[in-house]
C-alpha cells in the first residue's frame, strides 16, 4: 500500500470583531492591525450608490458587512460573496440569514471565479486576511524575519523611543553623510530598527526615493548585510504595515479577470480605494483603463472624517470610482 500525501491545511492570521477605545466597532488582524472601522460605512456606501448594484452582483469582501447590507437594500436578483477568513465567514452566515438572495462562498477569489459566471455589478475590497499568501520562493525567510522582528521589539520600542524626535525633521545628503559618521555609535541598535527608520523617514517624505536608496545600499555595505535580509524585512514591512486592500497587483489581477469572463455590456465595477489620489494621475491606470475604447471610468473625491486612532488612512477624503463596460 502505497503511503498518502499528507494534506496541508490552510493557515489563518488571527481575526477579531471588537470596538476600539471610542466604543466603534473595528475588525483588528493579529490583535494590532486595523482592517476596517466604522468610519468606512458612509464611504463604502458612497461606492455602492455610484455602483447601483441590480441584478447579479458579485462583493469580493465581507469585513464588517458595510457595503453588504448597502448592497442589499438596492434589491438585487442575486447577491454573492467570496469570503475566505473563517471567523470574517462565520459572521458573513450571520448576516446572510436575513437575505434569501445571498450566496456565501467560503474560499480566495482567486480560487472561486472560475466557478462563477458574469454579474451587472462588482465591488471588490479584498485584504489578504490568508496566512502567507502572496510570497514567493523566499516566504520562509520572511517569517524567519517576522520572528526575529517580534523577538527584538522591547530593544525596538527602546531605540524608537530614544530617537523619536529624528522623525520630524528633512534630512539633506550632509545630514545623511553624518549618520554613518556616527554608525560605530549606534552598532548596538537593532538591525529590523534602522531598517524601519529609513523606511518611516521616505513615507513621511522626509528623505528622496533615491536617498533612501543610498541609505539602504550604503548601511548594507558597512554593516556587511546579506541582500537577502533586506529584501525579505521590505517583504515583511509591506505585508505588516498598512492594509493591502487596494494593492495595485491584486486590483488589476482581478479586475482584469472580471473583464474577460465576468462582466457583460452594461457591468459596472468600484473598489475600496486607499487613497484619494486621482487615477487620472497613474499612467499604468491610464494605459490599463482609461485608454481601454470597452469601458468607460469615472470618479469623484467625497468629504468623510477618519478618527484620529484609524493607522491606516489619514485624509479627509475619499475617491469613489467606477468602471462600466460598454
Amino acid at each position: 500500500m502505497g503511503q498518502s500525501e499528507k494534506k496541508t491545511e490552510p493557515q489563518f492570521c488571527d481575526m477579531q470583531y471588537t470596538r476600539d477605545e471610542n466604543g466603534k466597532e473595528i475588525l483588528i488582524k493579529e490583535g494590532r492591525f486595523q482592517v476596517m472601522m466604522e468610519w468606512e460605512r458612509p464611504y463604502m456606501e458612497a461606492c455602492i450608490d455610484a455602483l447601483g448594484p441590480s441584478g447579479d452582483v458579485l462583493e469580493i469582501g465581507f469585513g464588517c458587512g458595510y457595503s453588504s447590507s448597502h448592497i442589499q437594500s438596492y434589491l438585487p436578483k442575486s447577491h454573492t460573496i467570496i469570503e475566505y477568513h473563517p471567523v470574517v465567514f462565520e459572521k458573513a452566515q450571520e448576516w446572510a440569514k436575513s437575505y434569501e438572495n445571498v450566496i456565501l462562498v467560503q474560499d480566495t477569489w482567486q480560487n472561486a471565479l472560475d466557478s462563477l459566471g458574469v454579474f451587472d455589478a462588482i465591488f471588490f475590497d479584498d485584504y489578504p486576511l490568508e496566512s502567507g499568501m502572496g510570497f514567493d520562493g523566499d516566504s520562509q525567510q520572511v517569517g524567519q524575519w517576522s520572528q526575529m522582528m517580534e523577538e527584538k521589539e522591547p530593544l525596538m520600542r527602546e531605540a524608537r523611543d530614544r530617537t523619536a524626535f529624528l522623525v520630524s525633521l528633512k534630512y539633506t545628503d550632509e545630514d545623511l553623510d553624518a549618520f554613518f559618521k556616527e554608525l560605530p555609535l549606534i552598532e548596538s541598535t537593532p538591525l529590523e530598527y534602522v531598517l524601519s527608520f529609513f523606511c518611516e523617514l521616505r513615507e513621511q517624505n522626509q528623505i528622496t526615493q533615491l536617498q533612501q536608496e543610498y541609505m539602504l545600499e550604503r548601511y548594507k555595505k558597512e554593516r556587511k548585510i546579506e541582500e537577502g535580509k533586506i529584501q525579505a524585512f521590505m517583504k515583511q514591512r509591506q505585508m505588516k504595515n498598512l492594509p493591502e486592500r487596494e494593492s495595485p497587483d491584486r486590483l488589476s489581477l482581478f479586475f482584469n479577470e472580471c473583464a474577460e469572463k465576468h462582466m457583460r455590456s452594461g457591468s459596472c465595477f468600484s473598489c475600496f480605494i486607499s487613497d484619494p489620489i486621482s487615477k487620472f494621475q497613474e499612467s499604468a491606470f491610464l494605459k490599463a483603463i482609461q485608454a481601454d475604447p470597452r469601458f468607460e471610468y469615472q470618479q469623484e473625491l467625497m468629504a468623510i472624517e477618519v478618527p484620529d486612532n484609524c493607522g491606516y488612512y489619514a485624509e479627509n477624503q475619499a475617491l469613489v470610482i467606477t468602471i462600466t463596460k460598454l
